[in-house]
């Protein structure tokens, strides 16, 4: 809304505006001000008061308030009047977002000595205020006619308004739609990798391959493959680089995503598209206002909508490209340089059909009319490298992408060479050996120069760099890992003999077991590593601080004994086993083993991980069951480590049982901390951001082997009265976009909503299915891209992104069964608590630990 005042209405206009910002009612109101154009206000008074009250009488007369009235306001409208004061000051205070333009008369009345309302009145003073003097007098300052010379500057000033307005509302729904795509943290993820040591990774630039997909002129897609460990994610890093110090044209934008396993949010294929659409809007703002028009109709809860918005973003439209003069050249078409590191580490399911849009773009590139050369007509393309091991089921994707042959041998018109020859090409590091080992060379080399500032002899440094070199087996995660041994060795004193020990490693998995050997507190390393393997996102250092300091109170692998209940516990106590400084303790634990990057902790390689899983199928226990019993001072899943070896030794859902216990038991000291009025302190808090959008996804993994009798423990902090749950769900909702649903409910409707919402019934889980089936909902993501067509869309109950293992087909079946309208006798209660029952209201208690049950003595007191 723009509003124009003229005379008196400006102080109407103000005092309304005063009123609205102290009524949440009329805010919305107030927000959609654009401007407001005062001509002749006013806000200071009038020493010419007789004129105002000529004008001001004729309005009260017609509006029969009488003549008092109009003294009385007289007497307000006087120059140093308290009450123009008063609302004057509380408007310029406020400091409103809309434009301010003031027009202020330069001729007098007739008969007059003076203007009505002179600059001094007329203006109000406050910062942005666009101040316009018009040639006419207080009653004709408004007044125009087509031919009024001053009526183009009053629409000049109107319209600036009116754009600036736009340009805000603008900015706040791109706002709002950035927030939607979510954070992305690339930079955080690229910068994982390891710097490329000097001289390393340049022979890529001038692989006849990469050169063939570099200088294509159209949409083009290289396939850069090698095995584990041979450097590929420091070469995309090293690439990345390269390409933005070498792109001069500001029409290629430079967009990236490295996957990796050990993180939610890396390995989700959602996030990945997120992530790169989002850097090519920053990157490219004039394609926002068509993507979010597209957004309306497309989803970003699945790998289908957000991809079709990128596709969208890539094509755009050519702009003019301005030259040094200032003036403009012909539009260019944009290219969009997208490279994607560790597609084999993209979570399993999501990671083919990624593949499969990455292929159905390059098969039905759009082609121009035959004989169209003019660039205003083809649309931006995005040129694709991506980077994984040498899986066969990426091979036979890249292969179906054959090059378009011309037909007779001869070149139709509208035939594009760069999309026909260049969009299937791929780069088989595994097969450089020759630049890898060189490559391997230059790091060895310097990692013994290195060695030999520290003090050791160069002499026998140079006999033990040739043996690295030899035995690499074109290698960096072995040659990385070979040196870290060594550079321990070296700083504590060594022998050739211990030297040539450590160089008898002749691969990757002995290494790790020599990193392992004799861990001096082997039973908290493996906590460490448990934990790790089972977060859903890395974990900081004050995180895993605390982490390891919490001692469950329960096993959810355990079936036998008396029902879970919580028990006392102080964060006095906790803070009393936390070990300082938590950096270096944790590094005392981890060793080599882990990496800490930005104060986050990661494992040094994807092979880590592989090495201490357990192999696909083996049982759910890595050992016996009184090895994976927590014990009473500190939690080990082998007591006596001389029984077993750390490689494969463990279990996925031993982890994630470890990691659901520990959130418990945090959340269950979290509620007596609140029961007993304790405002939580930010570093007692420092778990609660991970645990609050974790803990229920750690619950789906094991829930299939968690006794019935102990599904109160857990369901308890759903329940609305648990004293830890108001401060858990305001964590879980803070991330998330949809509005919380649960207002106005009852707490058993509340408590059902979030079993249902987080996936905790265990009926749904115990339906005959295995362990592996659980596994791959757990990577797949909900919205599959062949369901979204068969699948209606549930805001209500559906999970949002957060790795539940519950497939979207099954979870609508449930939610049919519990909606309002279902029959009560088929629904039942979805919680373990007996106060969940349809037309009963039972009364409850929570005990002094913050669980929720039946409150029996009330009967006893009714009965005295």
């Amino acid at each position: 809304m723009l509003f124009i005042c003229h005379s008196l209405g400006g102080i109407v206009f103000k005092q309304a505006c005063n009123q609205a910002y102290d009524n949440a009612r009329y805010q919305p109101l107030l927000k959609a001000i654009a401007g407001v154009a005062f001509f002749g206000t006013p806000h200071r008074g009038s020493s010419n008061i007789a004129s105002l009250g000529n004008v001001l009488g004729r309005v009260l007369k017609a509006a029969s308030f009488g003549a008092n009235t109009n003294a009385q306001l007289l007497r307000d409208l006087e120059r140093g009047s308290p009450v123009l004061d008063d609302i004057a000051t509380t408007f310029m205070n406020r400091r409103y977002d809309f434009q301010i333009c003031s027009f202020y008369e330069t001729d007098k009345m007739d008969f007059m000595s003076s203007v009505v309302v002179d600059r001094h009145s007329a203006v109000l003073g406050i910062e942005g205020e666009t101040v316009v003097a018009i040639s006419g007098n207080h009653r004709s300052i408004c007044r125009f006619t087509r031919s009024d010379t001053q009526l183009p500057v009053v629409l000049i000033n109107l319209t600036r308004m009116l754009e600036h307005w736009n340009m805000l509302n603008r900015k706040v729904s791109e706002g709002v739609f950035f927030d939607r795509l979510g954070t992305s943290n690339h930079v955080l993820h690229k910068d994982r990798n390891p710097y490329p040591t000097q001289g390393t990774c340049s022979w890529v630039l001038s692989h006849p391959e990469f050169q063939r997909w570099h200088k294509a002129t159209g949409p083009a897609l290289m396939w850069l493959s090698a095995n584990p460990g041979c450097g590929k994610s420091v070469m995309i890093s090293f690439l990345i680089d390269h390409l933005r110090s070498s792109v001069e044209s500001k029409n290629v934008h430079i967009c990236y995503w490295f996957f990796k396993s050990d993180n939610q949010e890396q390995k989700s294929a959602i996030f990945a598209l997120r992530g790169i659409l989002r850097q090519l809007l920053e990157a490219r703002r004039s394609v926002i206002q068509a993507v979010q028009e597209a957004a309306k109709v497309q989803s970003l809860d699945t790998l289908q909508g957000i991809w079709s918005l990128l596709i969208q973003a890539v094509r755009g439209g050519p702009s003019p490209e301005e030259n040094d003069d200032g003036g403009h050249t012909a539009p260019v078409r944009h290219t969009v340089i997208c490279l994607i590191d560790g597609l084999d580490e993209c979570e399993s399911g999501a990671n083919r059909d990624l593949i499969l849009l990455f292929q159905k773009y390059f098969q039905e590139l759009d082609r121009p009319d035959p004989g169209t050369t003019n660039s205003k007509q083809k649309p931006g393309f995005m040129k694709l490298l991506i980077a994984s091991r040498p899986e066969n089921w990426i091979k036979v994707s890249i292969d179906r992408l054959k090059p378009v042959m011309p037909r007779n041998g001869q070149r139709r018109p509208d035939y594009d060479e760069s999309a026909s020859q260049c969009c299937a090409i791929r780069l088989k590091a595994e097969d450089e050996s020759g630049f890898i080992s060189a490559d391997i060379s230059l790091v060895v080399r310097a990692a013994i120069a290195d060695l030999v500032d520290q003090g050791f002899p160069e002499l026998l440094l140079h006999e033990i760099q040739k043996q690295l070199i030899t035995r690499a087996d074109r290698t960096f995660i072995w040659i990385t890992l070979i040196i870290d041994l060594l550079r321990d060795k070296v700083e504590a004193g060594a022998s050739r003999r211990e030297l040539d020990d450590i160089l008898k490693s002749r691969t990757v998995d002995q290494i790790f077991t020599e990193f392992l050997r004799g861990r001096p507190h082997a039973p908290k390393t493996r906590k460490v590593f448990s934990i790790l393997l089972a977060a859903t996102r890395p974990l900081n250092v004050e995180e895993l601080s605390i982490a390891l300091a919490l001692t469950p109170e329960h096993s959810a692998l355990t079936g036998s004994g008396e029902p879970f209940r919580p028990g006392p516990q102080s964060f006095e106590a906790l803070e009393y086993d936390l070990v300082y400084p938590f950096e270096n303790h944790i590094r005392s634990l981890g060793g080599h083993f882990i990496r800490i990057i930005r104060n986050e902790i990661y494992f040094v390689h994807e092979t880590a991980r592989e090495f201490l899983l357990e192999n696909k199928g083996n049982s759910l226990y890595a050992f016996t069951t009184e090895e994976v019993m927590p014990a009473q001072d500190d939690w080990s899943v082998v007591p006596d480590l001389k029984r077993c070896s750390w490689q494969h030794s463990f279990s996925y859902q031993s982890c994630h049982a470890l990691l659901l216990d520990l959130c418990a038991t945090y959340l269950y000291l979290i509620g007596q901390a609140t029961h007993q009025n304790h405002i939580l302190s930010d570093d007692q808090a420092i778990l609660l951001d991970y645990i609050s959008k974790a803990w229920f996804v750690h619950f789906a993994i094991v829930v299939n082997h968690i006794s019935q009798w102990n599904l109160p423990y857990y369901h308890n902090l759903c329940h609305p009265k648990f004293p830890g749950f108001s401060i858990w769900t305001e964590g879980y909702w803070t991330s998330r976009t949809e509005v919380n649903p649960t207002i106005g409910m009852t707490n058993d409707e509340i408590q059902d909503y979030y079993i249902i919402k987080l996936g905790l019934d265990p009926r749904h889980f115990r339906s005959g299915r295995s362990d592996d089936d659980y596994d791959n909902d757990y990577d797949e993501d909900i919205d599959e891209i062949e369901d979204i067509k068969t699948i209606p869309d549930d805001d209500e109950y559906k999970p949002t992104n957060v790795g539940i293992p519950i497939s979207q087909r099954e979870l609508l079946d449930f939610d049919s069964r519990n909606e309002p309208g279902a029959q009560n006798t088929e629904r039942g209660a979805l919680s373990a608590n007996p106060t969940a029952r349809n037309n009963h209201d039972f009364p409850l208690n929570v005990d002094k630990y913050g669980f929720v049950s039946l409150d029996f003595n009330i009967f006893s007191r009714h009965s005295h």
